[in-house]
């Protein structure tokens, strides 16, 4: 195993001063001269580690980082591992753990951009991080579905809740952990089904068969060859993973099977699929 000093640069936050964590996990603003002075700190890491900023790069993130303002670096220190990649890949999590709660106070959505490993003994190495949007996917190539476009956006116009529930699909189509856009999509399936009577496995039976998409949620499943078990639907699965991710604050089997979910975990273990859905 080899040493590093691991570093994630997070942009769209703002930090006034260092803050220490631990003996070996420090936050750092970096420096307060706008967007040019981010770009410029980036590219004197770069060039640091050995991965020099080409010109054209260089003006490409003047442009692109013109009004996101400041940024901060969280510093890890003497981490254990075999490569960069598997340093960096190791404490991303933990990175992005830390920001979000840097976000509570700061009030703003932080960006995470690069991450980099510097060692005396390993080769230095960095990461660059694209937003965390989706995989571009083309799911609305059958016959039918763009002519609800108009009748979607007059609804969303003349009706707020509408327009919220909209807005929380699209906050969940931007989740890269699967886990992060069940809870969006949770709280959709619930907001939307508020004004039903009865628990909330009532109400969204109700509200699902009222509006129509009862019996869809169930053939779109069966399509990707995820078994439902018999008497089930994808209704009470919707229901365990709510009351596991809202009592607990994740999915995870423990969770599952507190609030009798132990059939979902199956499910759950053909990730492809279960996330597909």
């Amino acid at each position: 195993m080899k040493q590093f000093n691991l570093g994630f640069i997070f942009t769209r936050i703002f930090l006034q001063k260092r803050i220490e964590i631990s003996d070996n996990i420090s936050i750092l603003p970096i420096s307060n001269t706008g967007s040019n002075g981010l770009i410029n700190d980036i590219k004197s890491k770069l060039n640091e580690i050995g991965y020099p900023l080409s010109q054209s790069d260089y003006i490409n993130f003047l442009n692109n980082h013109v009004n996101t303002g400041q940024s901060v670096l969280i510093e890890f220190r003497s981490i254990e591992a075999k490569t960069f990649n598997e340093a960096i890949d190791n404490y991303e999590n933990k990175a992005i753990q830390i920001v979000n709660n840097l976000s509570v106070i700061s009030i703003n959505p932080p960006q995470l951009i690069l991450g980099y490993a510097l060692s005396s003994e390993a080769q230095n190495g960095v990461k660059f991080f694209v937003p965390n949007d989706r995989i571009i996917r083309h799911p609305n190539n059958f016959p039918g579905i763009l002519d609800a476009i108009p009748d979607l956006i007059k609804e969303s116009e003349k009706n707020p809740k509408f327009e919220l529930l909209v807005s929380l699909f699209k906050s969940a189509l931007e989740q890269s952990n699967w886990k992060n856009k069940a809870l969006y999509l949770l709280i959709l399936f619930e907001e939307a089904s508020d004004n039903e009577d009865g628990t909330l496995a009532q109400r969204l039976k109700s509200h699902s068969e009222k509006q129509g998409y009862f019996e869809d949620l169930n053939f779109v499943a069966k399509q990707l060859g995820i078994k439902i078990p018999e008497g089930k639907s994808v209704v009470d699965l919707i229901v365990k993973l709510r009351n596991s991710a809202t009592h607990n604050g994740t999915i995870s089997e423990e969770s599952l099977r507190q609030y009798n979910g132990e059939w979902i975990i199956p499910i759950i273990d053909k990730s492809d699929n279960f996330i597909n859905l």
